[in-house]
């Protein structure tokens, strides 16, 4: 009867917001900050996918450190939504120093994750700015990604009244039975 709603402030930290009408919500306060110097997330943490799996929790997130510029993906894991939230030691734990990567996406029906012979799939986008596309990776532990390589290639650069765009965030919609 609780419903769950993680928002990112600031890009530096992760809150955790509780609700029992899908309405009204309450902040719970910070769930995740980003990382301190020499971190892979020691600038800005943002997008964030979250599930339960058995009794634990798991988050993917994007992170950046500015000395690279890249967004990564980072892993964390809680026994409880609202935390304590450890991230993972050796993270991240899906890069590209090409263009970065962000904003991961596992397929699911309602909130049950989706396995396919015992593996994940993220689906992330990957983009610097003026170009994007969306990739797939899969794991069977959560640590180690195979990236498989570029699932819809949005390099075609849209022009809005002279401000050039990509939109490379994507959202993965389960509707009778497809996926979307």
């Amino acid at each position: 009867a609780t419903y769950y709603h993680y928002s990112v402030f600031g890009d530096v930290s992760m809150h955790l917001f509780t609700s029992t009408d899908k309405i009204n919500y309450t902040d719970q306060g910070e769930v995740l900050h980003h990382g301190g110097v020499g971190d892979f997330d020691s600038d800005y943490i943002a997008n964030m996918f979250v599930w339960k799996e058995g009794v634990n929790y798991y988050m993917l997130y994007e992170a950046q450190t500015l000395i690279n510029g890249y967004w990564t993906i980072g892993l964390a894991t809680a026994s409880a939504p609202g935390g304590v939230w450890t991230k993972y030691a050796s993270n991240p734990v899906i890069t590209s120093v090409v263009q970065g990567a962000g904003n991961p996406e596992i397929p699911r029906v309602n909130n049950e994750i989706i396995k396919h012979n015992g593996l994940y799939y993220v689906y992330f986008h990957q983009g610097d700015g003026l170009t994007g596309n969306i990739r797939r990776a899969y794991s069977s532990n959560l640590h180690t990604w195979i990236q498989e390589g570029i699932i819809l290639d949005d390099r075609n650069i849209h022009n809005l009244g002279g401000a050039f765009y990509t939109n490379v965030d994507q959202c993965l919609v389960q509707f009778k039975g497809k996926s979307y």
